[in-house]
């Protein structure tokens, strides 16, 4: 049996908030338990609570480093802190995690997989209290005023990136819907054996906003009412930039698509790229995607227009109908169950008689 205990010592002053300091230790006579346990001293970490009367609380925790290995797993973890502001009914009002080093190392039977995290942050900030049933569905997320965070570098064996610095800020809130603009930015993505090629990006640059997205998307599995749902506020994604570098060519693409109706879906995105697409995007020339972009001058473009719905999207690619129709074809009016057949290899069979000799009247009286 394993037990928690929690002790504290109380600061208080007529001058300054009220301060609680204390450490969360593990409590148990199983020696194995005891012995195999990766907090130094038993002790899991250390926390600080600062509290005034009718006011927010300031939770601060700093777990103990961790340096353990048992069997094929080897973890360490340093520096690994939260901050949590809460009202006094318990709603969260900022969310806050860093961590210096973490490592997690386990071989399997194809290898050692070996994950990385180093200097990472998030911090959150909500714009009204949220609680953790919210957080825990999603819906919490609405509500979310600003965040930030970075990563000097995360790897996953041969992958890895660094550099990275998000931010995202919530320009607009009321009781249905809210308007959002994030940034991203990588300093350098290297793909490893995820590419056959060039396997390094740079410079990579995401400026995205979202217009009147409504708040019952962040807290539903609503796959179906989707269309519905954006057509309600008509949501519009502007994409102001998506930018990175390869093999010293640039690609960019810029553009934005809304929803004005269930049945009324309108955008326009333009790419365009300093090299040949092969040479960029590799996976397009796979699929036969490279003769969707232009060579115009130095560059090679390609404009896709985007109409119809949702539910039935249309697309046009430098002015030519890619896609008419994401619907089903196969089970339109004309639909025969032979259609299934269609392509299939037609194999006839060939009738054979076997012919068995009549008995003679000797045989069949024996």
């Amino acid at each position: 049996d394993i037990a928690f205990k929690f002790s504290a010592t109380l600061k208080n002053s007529i001058f300054i908030e009220d301060v609680v300091d204390g450490k969360v230790e593990v409590i148990t006579e199983n020696k194995d338990l005891l012995e195999n346990n990766p907090f130094k001293d038993n002790i899991i970490g250390t926390f600080s609570l600062n509290t005034a009367l009718n006011s927010d609380l300031d939770l601060h925790f700093n777990l103990t480093d961790i340096d353990t290995s048992e069997g094929d797993l080897n973890v360490i973890v340093q520096k690994l802190k939260a901050n949590v502001k809460i009202n006094d009914k318990g709603e969260f009002l900022f969310i806050g995690l860093s961590v210096d080093d973490l490592r997690w190392d386990v071989t399997t039977f194809f290898g050692v997989n070996k994950l990385r995290i180093e200097n990472l942050f998030v911090n959150t900030e909500f714009k009204k209290p949220v609680s953790l049933e919210e957080l825990a569905s999603g819906k919490g997320f609405g509500y979310v005023q600003n965040s930030k965070g970075e990563l000097k570098r995360l790897s996953y064996n041969d992958f890895w990136l660094e550099g990275l610095k998000a931010q995202s800020k919530n320009t607009n809130l009321n009781d249905k819907s809210l308007d959002e603009h994030s940034i991203l930015t990588i300093k350098e993505l290297y793909a490893g054996a995820l590419s056959m090629r060039e396997k390094s990006f740079k410079n990579i640059h995401l400026d995205i906003e979202t217009k009147n997205v409504p708040l019952a998307f962040y807290e539903s599995d609503y796959a179906i009412e989707l269309p519905r749902m954006l057509a309600s506020t008509q949501t519009e994604l502007v994409l102001n930039d998506l930018s990175f570098l390869r093999a010293d060519k640039k690609f960019s693409t810029q553009g934005q698509v809304k929803v004005l109706s269930d049945e009324n879906l309108k955008g326009e995105f333009k790419a365009v790229s300093e090299g040949e697409i092969r040479e960029v995007l590799p996976a397009f020339d796979l699929f036969g995607w490279d003769d969707f972009f232009v060579k115009k001058g130095e560059v090679f473009e390609s404009v896709i227009e985007i109409s119809g719905s949702l539910i039935d999207p249309k697309l046009k690619i430098n002015g030519e109908e890619f896609i008419k129709s994401f619907e089903d074809e196969s089970l339109s009016e004309d639909y025969s169950p032979d259609d299934e057949l269609r392509g299939a290899p037609n194999f006839e069979l060939e009738e054979e008689i076997i012919e068995i000799p009549a008995l003679d009247e000797n045989t069949s009286n024996q």
